[in-house]
């Protein structure tokens, strides 16, 4: 059960775009918006339709006569849906609601769907709560028969503060069998130009909830949140064929909501019991056509009485597929299947529910399934960190095929990268390889990291982006003059100094200004060892000013 409940908010919490080809150049697009209880009522909405092959941009209005699907989608169990705020009740309330048009649209490399609102919830990682915007784009011309990626309806998700969590937006193409790659992109609002919104310091697009790393491949989340309230988290997902066509992107714009629990919610340690098949990262498997497989998926909640339940679309995903789930706590998920390569690769999608009430504890997880002729090059990890003067990038790969070299990109404002250096790849490897690379010259303050990992054939591919605050390290000193004044040098450009006596009184003290000279008058000399204290955000350096002192004499810092 979870102890917090207080999520009220005015605005959309959630919301997606996508489409059904209906055949003949028809297609069915839908809009779904997720709406807080506790705020307005749903109104009629518009989508903005543009293509690149010449047409004029239109508005298409959508009213309340297009709404397809409108249900309750509340993080709670089944008997507390009367006490939502969706009821008159004080529990957090949600629903769904699903807006369907059918138009014509000709054959074109790009059309573009997009929609805007004014408004958000109070955000945690966002400054100002601005509007919320989303586009859709898909390319009719490569292929006249594509369907959109689809997202399960599983609602608003609800993850617990200083608790492992696992969460995947559980994105599948069951149709189509197209390879499908994810990335976290800053959230937009539409002015009516679109502009990413401004992030809290800490935050970003690539990095909404501090504590979760990202898997681009199979778009899960993991990791361990550590500050509770709201946070909107932006999926992006590309759609590509077998020919390396760029099918479709779609976003969902969504709201995290961190909060306190009574109890710990489940957990996957991951895949176990593979036969036949080759495990190439923590969500990702491949396997080869013709061939029967099995794959264990377990989940186990650490409060021995928790009864756990399963659900998957392993078998609208695999088709001919079996799962059995043996056992409650640990819940194992089997999933046996003769595998087909004409519906590879596949998103298989689990979560796992502990039955506590009134707020149900959720863990989800996606599983990649791939083809073991195309393995991709698979990141176990990237990861960036200041070391000294430099800061050193490290990656590991589980397997790679046709890899020529990696570039390491920076970027000082998380969208504009240029590459600072090369490593080669391994060519073809199916074991565990590390990378690394070190940044001599890094920017002052936050900047941002990314890998673009490069083919054979050219082909290219993007890494996660990893944000890196640093700080060029400096070591205060102080000279005495002539005068018997201390002169400082080294300081930090922010910050303050302050000269403490042996019982720990302040003496003198004075906010560091950059390009200006610092003193310490001589009157202020007693005949004790005194400590002049530099500071700047958390960092603090010592010096040591001795009673016996002569013009010429310097004097460094240390650090504590």
């Amino acid at each position: 059960m979870v102890g917090s409940t207080s999520v009220r908010a005015d605005h959309f919490s959630g919301v997606s775009l996508g489409y059904t080809n209906l055949g003949g150049g028809f297609y069915r697009i839908y809009l779904e918006l997720y709406l807080d209880c506790a705020g307005v009522a749903l109104t009629t909405q518009a989508l903005r339709v543009s293509n690149s092959c010449g047409s004029p941009e239109y508005t298409l209005n959508l009213t309340l006569a297009n709404v397809t699907v409108n249900q309750e989608v509340s993080p709670v169990c089944q008997s507390a849906l009367t006490s939502t705020s969706c009821n008159g009740g004080p529990l957090p309330g949600f629903r769904r609601h699903r807006f369907e048009r059918d138009l014509f649209f000709f054959a074109c490399s790009e059309w573009k769907v997009t929609w805007s609102n004014c408004c958000r919830n109070v955000l945690v990682n966002v400054i100002n709560e601005p509007g919320t915007y989303i586009e859709l784009t898909f390319n009719n011309l490569a292929s006249a028969t594509d369907n959109s990626p689809v997202f399960p309806e599983t609602g608003i998700p609800f993850l617990c503060v200083n608790q492992p969590a696992t969460y995947n937006p559980g994105v599948s193409d069951p149709d189509d069998g197209n390879l499908l790659i994810f990335s976290l992109i800053p959230a937009r609002y539409a002015t009516p130009t679109p502009f990413s919104v401004n992030y809290a310091p800490g935050h970003s697009g690539s990095n909404p909830i501090p504590g979760m790393t990202f898997d681009p491949l199979s778009g899960q989340l993991n990791g361990t949140p550590t500050t509770t309230g709201n946070y909107v988290v932006v999926f992006k997902v590309e759609s590509y064929d077998i020919f390396g066509n760029l099918l479709s992107t779609m976003m969902r714009d969504v709201l995290i909501v961190i909060l306190v629990c009574d109890d710990a919610p489940p957990l996957s340690p991951g895949m176990s019991n593979i036969s036949p098949g080759v495990l190439y990262g923590p969500n990702s498997l491949g396997v080869c056509t013709g061939t029967s497989f099995c794959v264990d998926v377990t989940f186990i909640d650490t409060q021995p009485s928790a009864v756990l339940t399963l659900q998957t679309n392993a078998l609208s995903v695999l088709p001919g597929a079996t799962t059995t789930i043996l056992g409650t706590n640990p819940a194992i998920l089997r999933i046996c299947w003769v595998t087909d390569e004409a519906f590879l690769p596949a998103n298989v999608f689990i979560q796992a529910f502990d039955g506590a009430c009134p707020i149900e504890n959720v863990a989800s997880r996606s599983i990649l399934v791939a083809s073991c002729v195309f393995l991709p090059v698979e990141l176990i990890s990237f990861t960036a960190s200041p070391s000294g003067k430099q800061v050193v990038v490290d990656w590991v790969t589980a397997t790679e095929r046709n890899n020529k070299f990696f570039l390491v990109e920076r970027s000082s404002d998380g969208q504009h990268f240029e590459p600072i250096g090369m490593v080669n790849g391994a060519g073809d490897s199916q074991m565990v390889t590390r990378y690394s690379y070190t940044d001599e010259r890094p920017l002052e303050g936050v900047s941002y990291y990314r890998l673009q990992q490069t083919d054979t054939d050219g082909t290219t591919s993007y890494s996660d982006v990893v944000p890196v605050m640093f700080r060029e390290q400096r070591t205060a000193f102080a000279v005495m003059e002539e005068s018997g004044d201390w002169v400082l040098g080294g300081l930090p450009e922010e910050g303050e100094w302050r000269l403490v006596d042996m019982l720990g009184r302040v003496v003198a003290q004075e906010t560091i200004v950059p390009d200006e000279q610092h003193r310490v008058p001589g009157s202020l000399r007693t005949n004790s060892l005194m400590m002049l204290v530099v500071e700047y955000q958390g960092d603090r350096q010592v010096l040591r000013l001795p009673v016996q002192a002569f013009p010429g004499l310097q004097v460094s810092a240390s650090a504590l």
